[in-house]
Order: C-alpha cells, then structure tokens, then sequence
C-alpha cells in the first residue's frame, strides 16, 4: 500500500503541473506502446496483429492497425503499423516499420528500438497565406521514432522521441526540424494483491514537443487477464471509459468512449472506438 500511495502521489504532482489535449494514440496509450515507443517491439512472446477504429463523427475518423512479433534467437523483435486520421481540414497517413534488441537483465527485460516511418498529410480546401497568398501546404515526410524500454515483474518505464528527417515534398519541407520533435515518457506500476485475481496498475503518459506538455494518467484493473476495465483521464481535457475482454487465451475485443469537458463544461460522450486483437502465438 505504501508503493501505492508514492506512485499515485506521484502522478497527481503530475497533474497539477501538466494539461493535455486527446492525444493521438486513442483513448487506451497503454494497448499502443508499440506505436508510441519501438523499444517495446519484442518484449513481449507475443505474435499479435491488432486494429483499432473509431467511428466518424462530425469531425474526426480514425483507424490503426499493426502486427508484432518477437524473434527470441536472435533476442529483437519487429514489427509493422499504419495509421491514419481523418480531421475536418486534413487527412493524414502513417506507414512505418519496427525494430527492436532486447537485453536480459537478470529477469528485467530492456528494449531498444527504432521505427522508421513515411507520412503523408492532404489538406482540404483552399488555404491562404499570412499575407494572403494562395497556397497548399501538403507534405510528404519522412521520420524515424526511437525508444528505449524497460520492463520487469512490475515496473515498467518507456522514453522514446520523433523526428522529422527531411521532406520529400510540400510548401513546409524547409520547417525548422525542431517543430517536428515529440517527446514521450510512459510509466506504470503493476500492484498484485494477495490471494486475489486482481492487478491493479496506474500508468501515465507525459507527451512534449519542448513547448507545451501533454498530460494523461491511466488506471487498469485486471482480473485474470480475462477482463480489464480502465479509465483514462487527459488533464483539462477527456475522461475515457474503456473494456477489454479476452476470450479463449488469444482473441482481445475492446471498446472505449470519450467525456470531453472543454469550455469548463462536461459534454456528452462524443466519439466510441473498436479494439480487436488476436494472438496468433500465445506466450507460455
């Protein structure tokens, strides 16, 4: 209980020192380390494809899938993803590849990671310049992630950074590469009770681009990893609600929704997302 009482102390100075906007990784960051941080690719025994889909609203579509898998002879794992999303004035596209070594450390595992990646951003519309001119700002980039990883029984801990590597095309290709860096810091903690079937594991993703600071903090709990309910809050932003269930050892379906409360004022539930997963080699 004491661990418990540091850690949660902990993420609510956090709170008091952060803000967030509904991030791009949806509403469950915790199911989607391997986008958010490569070093995670091959921690797992796990061979999973898995997807993920929210259903358009007024202003937003979005979709992601990705497929992982651990080479234990080699100690790496890869992978692979593509993500899109669908905004009101944009449509922006994301393929990349994963690659990560794995380093045994007496139990612990630590995982280092790169992920190069190729996006692609269409604008809708007419846009115009500061002094008016007509111009269109699509681009095609090509970035790489990098992250490190560490895990044991019950602490886990991820930093990982993008980065814009050049421009292939686009009226921005010339953008300082400084306004194309994002940093990520994920962390959680994973409290097994006595006698029980339950884990219960509060995370929290802190997101940078050196300027502002994005902040969500997490709580799973587990039963026998058959059942997970969680809640995500996004400070000054969203509460998320969200179910996961496994059936037969291997297939995972999940569904989140989002309480925006902007303007100082709760709004009703605005977006509802699908997960779906499946192990297709279940580790021992």
């Amino acid at each position: 209980m004491k661990k418990l009482f540091i850690f949660v102390s902990t993420i609510l100075l956090l709170v008091n020192y952060g803000y967030s906007q509904y991030d791009l990784y949806y509403n469950n960051f915790e199911r989607f380390k391997p986008l958010l941080n490569p070093g995670y690719i091959g921690i797992s025994k796990d061979i999973s494809i898995s997807t993920n889909y929210m259903i358009p609203t007024l202003y937003s579509e979005r979709g992601f899938a990705s497929f992982e898998m651990p080479l234990e002879k080699i100690s790496s794992g890869i992978g692979t993803y593509y993500y899109f999303n669908d905004y009101f004035f944009s449509t922006n596209h994301y393929l990349g590849i994963q690659y990560s070594y794995i380093i045994n450390l007496n139990g612990a595992k630590l995982g280092i990671g790169v992920a190069p990646y190729y996006s692609i951003h269409r604008t809708h519309g007419e846009w115009v310049s500061l002094n008016e001119e007509p111009y269109n700002p699509n681009l095609d980039i090509f970035n790489s992630k990098f992250g490190v990883y560490f895990e044991n029984d019950n602490l886990y801990a991820g930093f990982s950074s993008d980065h814009r590597l050049f421009g292939i095309s686009g009226d921005f290709e010339n953008l300082p590469p400084i306004y194309w860096q994002m940093f990520y810091l994920n962390f959680g903690y994973n409290f097994d009770f006595n006698e029980s079937n339950f884990t219960l594991t509060p995370s929290t993703l802190i997101r940078t681009d050196l300027s502002t600071i994005d902040l969500s903090v997490m709580t799973t709990i587990d039963y026998s990893g058959i059942c997970k309910l969680v809640c995500k809050y996004s400070y000054n932003d969203a509460i998320s609600p969200i179910v996961e269930i496994t059936l037969f050892d291997r297939f995972t379906l999940g569904y989140s929704t989002a309480m925006f409360f902007w303007s100082n004022s709760l709004s009703k539930f605005t977006n509802h997302e699908i997960l779906l997963k499946y192990n297709l080699k279940k580790k021992e």
